[in-house]
């Protein structure tokens, strides 16, 4: 027979909990009394650590049935009493906040129990508390964030927290002709972001970098981005770097308000995040690495270069494949900065590397669709001179470097 004796006033209802389990559990073993039930009256702390996460878990459910009734919210929406309608609310200081929890909780007891006794209420300085509180301003904070941003422009109905900052001085960005650097001069076109460009040339016979650059920047390689809106200046190198500091710091700057980065609440935001990744990772480091062996043993039909193109054609199989499967850009049907991160590889790097790409139609068609864009042409206009895109499935060799040109002619 289940017990049905009434609750103790002032007892905890965790404790109480466990004492009526108890003596339903020896009721079915047929024994009785109130053996193996914790003490009231003595500290209990795996009691007082369950305790804390039973009102954790109820809070959690609580907030579900609201939201349920009242028509949806977002994970983080703050949700008042059932059946109130929503409207903007203050933001509660730390004490307001502890006596909304408490009188909840008296409420919910005096439904439950018909009395108004206060045992069971979580102190302020309760772990959990504090804890749903930090959680109740992180919310605000993002509420904010995105009243913010629409007032800005809008984010095309994006979850991400991306705070615009204005562009009071123009932004410098140190380029190198013929480099991976065109990637992030590309960039600032589409995102229509105010920038100075300074253009270095490689040395006339190697083909490396100007010692001007190398002076500039400890690492001696472009691009190089210095942005004096902020105090003090961020210096960044790392194309990779630079492309998700001005995606992250900036956002969109367009009347468009065109967003080239991905937001967690975008449908394609895992693949952006590859893609984007992927260019510098995996594309561009296996062609360097080719371009290494080759100008290494000056034989393009060495073992070692044979082996490494057989990986390399695997990457651009996969580059194809995936350009193939979306039918427009790399993250998906909109353009993004993956986009501009792969160019260069598959573009001004093959004057450097000659590699075919006749058998992968996929690609070719993607450089036609990046050769279209005008912010592309902008780019190539001042940081190449006017430089024809090289997106031909066979592209001119870089042999007025003599100090390449010797290998290249073997190709």
């Amino acid at each position: 027979m289940r017990d049905t004796s009434p609750t103790p006033p002032g007892t905890d209802l965790y404790h109480y909990h466990l004492q009526q389990s108890a003596r339903q559990e020896q009721q079915q073993q047929g024994g009785g009394g109130d053996g193996g039930n914790p003490a009231l009256n003595k500290p209990d702390n795996v009691g007082s650590q369950m305790y804390h996460e039973h009102i954790q878990r109820e809070g959690r459910l609580e907030e579900q049935r609201r939201r349920e009734r009242q028509g949806g919210g977002g994970a983080d929406t703050f949700y008042q009493q059932p059946n109130v309608p929503i409207v903007p609310r203050p933001q509660l200081l730390r004490d307001e906040y502890h006596e909304y929890l408490h009188q909840s909780t008296r409420q919910q007891q005096q439904q439950q129990q018909g009395g108004s006794n206060d045992g069971g209420n979580p102190s302020p300085d309760d772990p959990v508390v504090t804890h749903m509180y930090h959680d109740h301003l992180h919310g605000e904070r993002l509420r904010e964030d995105t009243r913010r941003r629409e007032q800005q422009g809008g984010s095309g109905g994006s979850r991400s927290t991306t705070i615009l900052s204005p562009v009071k001085m123009p932004l410098e960005l140190y380029h190198m002709h013929l480099s991976q650097s065109e990637r992030i001069v590309w960039l600032l076109e589409e995102m229509e972001i105010p920038y100075e460009l300074r253009v270095f040339y490689r040395d006339p016979v190697t083909a490396l970098s100007p010692d001007e650059l190398k002076a500039l920047n400890p690492a001696g390689t472009a691009p190089y981005l210095r942005d004096t809106n902020v105090s003090p200046p961020v210096c960044l190198s790392e194309s990779t770097a630079i492309a998700a500091y001005l995606l992250a710091v900036y956002g969109p700057q367009s009347e468009s308000g065109t967003r080239l980065d991905r937001a967690p609440g975008d449908p394609d935001y895992a693949a952006y995040l590859e893609w984007f990744h992927y260019a510098n990772g995996s594309l561009q480091a296996s062609l360097f690495r080719q371009m290494s062996l080759t100008l290494a043993t000056g034989d393009p039909e060495h073992t070692g270069v044979r082996r490494g193109l057989a990986r390399l054609e695997a990457q651009l199989r996969l580059v194809d494949e995936r350009l193939a499967r979306t039918g427009a850009w790399l993250a998906g049907e909109r353009l993004s900065a993956a986009d501009c991160m792969a160019v260069f590889s598959l573009t001004t790097m093959r004057g450097f590397y000659p590699l075919d790409l006749a058998p992968y139609p996929n690609i070719l068609r993607w450089l036609r669709d990046v050769a279209d864009r005008p912010a592309y042409r902008r780019a190539l206009k001042k940081g190449d001179g006017s430089m024809e895109p090289m997106i031909g499935s066979t592209v001119r060799k870089f042999t007025e470097f003599p100090g390449l040109k010797a290998v290249l002619e073997r190709f």
